[in-house]
C-alpha cells in the first residue's frame, strides 16, 4: 500500500466516522503524511491527472459499511505503532471481516498502477527536462527578438510540451529564473 492511498482511506474513514483528527495518533498521522501527499496538489502537466474522483468511485463500498466497520478502520489507519506491513495485514483481515476484500484490493490494485505510472511520468519529465530548459534559454537568450517575439514564441514551446508534468516543471525553473535574470 502507498501511503497516498492509505493517507486517502484514513480521511474518508474519519469523515465517514466523524472522528477528529486530535490526539496522538492522529498528529503521528499527520506527521506521517504531511509531505508525502503531494500528488494530489502537484499541478498536472498535460497528460496528468490525480485521480481524486476516480479515487471516490472505487471507495463507493466503504460508504455503505456499517459504523462498526469504520471504526474499525479508523482505528488501524490512527495506530501510530503499527508499521506499513502490519496496517496492510490488518485493513485485508478487516476487508474479509467484512466481505469487502474484492472492492479493498481493486482500490489499492488502482492506486498502485497509478503511483507507478505517476514515477513514470515524472522520471521521464525529468529525463526530458535539460533539453526543454535549453530550449527556453535559447529563446530568453535570443537578442534578435522583440520582448512579444519572445513570449510568443515562449508559449508556442509550453503548448507544445506534451510529457506529463514537464511543463509544470519548466514553470517552475522559469519562474525562479525570473529572480535572477
Amino acid at each position: 500500500f502507498s501511503m497516498q492511498s492509505l493517507f486517502l482511506l484514513s480521511s474518508l474513514c474519519l469523515l465517514a466516522v466523524g472522528l477528529p483528527w486530535g490526539g496522538d495518533s492522529a498528529s503521528h498521522s499527520n506527521e506521517i503524511t504531511g509531505n508525502i501527499f503531494t500528488g494530489g496538489n502537484f499541478r498536472h502537466g498535460k497528460g496528468g491527472s490525480s485521480h481524486s474522483g476516480e479515487s471516490l468511485n472505487d471507495l463507493a463500498f466503504f460508504f455503505k459499511l456499517s459504523w462498526r466497520a469504520k471504526g474499525e478502520f479508523g482505528r488501524i489507519l490512527t495506530n501510530p505503532k503499527l508499521t506499513k506491513g502490519e496496517i496492510e495485514t490488518s485493513i485485508n483481515e478487516w476487508a474479509a471481516k467484512y466481505n469487502v476484500t474484492e472492492e479493498v484490493d481493486s482500490f489499492f490494485e488502482k492506486k498502485e498502477a497509478a503511483r507507478v505510472q505517476f514515477r513514470a511520468n515524472i522520471t521521464k519529465a525529468l529525463e526530458e527536462l535539460p533539453a526543454a530548459l535549453d530550449k527556453f534559454a535559447a529563446i530568453s537568450d535570443d537578442k534578435n527578438t522583440t520582448i512579444i517575439q519572445t513570449l510568443q514564441e515562449t508559449r508556442k514551446a509550453l503548448n507544445n510540451i506534451t510529457t506529463p508534468f514537464l511543463k509544470n516543471l519548466v514553470l517552475e525553473v522559469l519562474s525562479l529564473a525570473a529572480f535572477y535574470d
